[in-house]
């Protein structure tokens, strides 16, 4: 099949794919919901990127997924590249297997569909474990047998692109946490335990979005003939929106860097802002007698000390005037009494208190306030007896 067939192909099934899914009943008259395949195999063909894009547009438009989806050993490029990305980004259900090797897929077009991986919250998919547990499983991407130059130079510029984009959707989203490598790379069928439904590196929601499977085999182009099918795609403005899905959004941006900060003084480069228009003073005739002063009215608001530096209070008095400062004194200590100071203006006009006699052993008893009232009362007796007598 090539893309004469993969069109023909694609325009049956716009018809038959749906009346299948009504005759099965497979969705629900009401709902539009996503009907996902386990296999989708378009392999061993000669489907190039106008195929590819006939093909993916289909599946976009009618709603379906798929677990695993192989179109390896075919004839896809650059463009091919770009139309996978808009599917991975945007496609609801995640694949866990996609098949590209033995294809002419360029650096470019490697890039882009990493890309798509990390611009969709949903990588990387869930799987069940013996057990019955969800955990996540990271994409296992087959790019090997391509035209992949410089595979080193890759990883370090898709797992810079992947993270960028990641964090431009990451807002809003419930996602697993990426761990600090975006892709997991596998060098050989025996170099370690991940495969397509484990990665040995995951651990909790910590875990990789692709599995890059065997990157450092590819064509040389030396010995490889890119066949026509191919080479779709064209350097021009616009050639990245043609290959789009019909009816996908466009892809999210990547969020913009802040700007570095210019060490240029305030104002260069651009407008400087208005300044705040000033009341009239209404104590005009006060600055012609003091120069210095300024009513309150009038003051504009300080401005930021630099920073290191320490903003000095403005003076107390208006410029031109002499103060003369005030000698220093020590100052003296304040009496404790004012009965123990001998040199007052007014001296008190009571005496002292009387200090209470120290408190005797245990026992004794306090005699000199008894006696004094015994004396008043026989007093007040005798003076009531003379009056009765009288």
């Amino acid at each position: 099949m090539d893309d004469a067939g993969a069109l023909r192909w694609c325009q049956w099934a716009s018809q038959a794919v749906p009346a299948f899914v009504h005759e099965k009943q497979l969705r629900k008259p009401a709902e539009d919901t996503l009907i996902a395949a386990c296999v989708v195999d378009f392999s061993g063909n000669k489907i190039g990127d106008k195929g590819c894009h006939s093909l993916l547009s289909l599946l976009f438009e009618l709603r379906i997924g798929a677990d695993k989806l192989k179109l390896h050993r075919n004839h896809l490029g650059r463009a091919a590249g770009q139309t996978l990305m808009h599917f991975l980004g945007q496609t609801e259900h995640p694949l866990n297997e996609l098949h590209l090797s033995h294809n002419f897929i360029t650096r470019e077009g490697a890039v882009d569909i990493l890309k798509g991986v990390a611009w969709n919250p949903r990588y990387p998919a869930t799987l069940r474990d013996s057990l019955g547990r969800l955990k996540y499983v990271p994409l296992w991407l087959r790019l090997e047998t391509n035209m992949i130059s410089d595979p080193d130079g890759l990883l370090v510029q898709a797992e810079q692109k992947m993270h960028e984009a990641r964090r431009s959707v990451g807002e809003g989203h419930q996602m697993a946490n990426t761990s600090e490598k975006a892709i997991c790379e596998i060098w050989s069928p025996d170099s370690g335990l991940c495969s397509a439904t484990r990665c040995d590196y995951a651990h909790g929601a910590h875990c990789a979005m692709v599995h890059l499977t065997y990157p450092r085999r590819q064509r040389l182009p030396a010995e490889t003939k890119v066949p026509p099918e191919a080479k779709a795609w064209r350097d021009r403005p616009g050639e990245a929106a043609s290959w789009a899905l019909p009816g996908s959004k466009a892809a999210p941006p990547v969020r913009p860097k802040p700007p570095p900060k210019s060490s240029a003084p305030a104002g260069a480069g651009f407008a400087a802002p208005l300044k705040k228009a000033l009341a009239p003073c209404p104590w005009a005739e006060m600055k012609k007698e003091a120069p210095g002063a300024v009513c309150e009215a009038q003051k504009a608001p300080p401005a930021a000390p630099a920073p290191g530096l320490v903003k000095c209070p403005p003076p107390l008095h208006p410029s031109g005037v002499d103060v003369v400062p005030l000698p220093k004194q020590a100052p003296k200590a304040a009496p404790k009494h004012a009965w123990q100071t001998a040199d007052l203006e007014h001296p008190p006009l009571r005496d002292p208190p009387c200090k209470m006699p120290p408190a005797k052993e245990q026992g004794a008893t306090v005699t000199g306030t008894a006696e004094r009232g015994v004396e008043k009362l026989l007093g007040l007796f005798i003076y009531g007896l003379v009056r009765c007598s009288s």
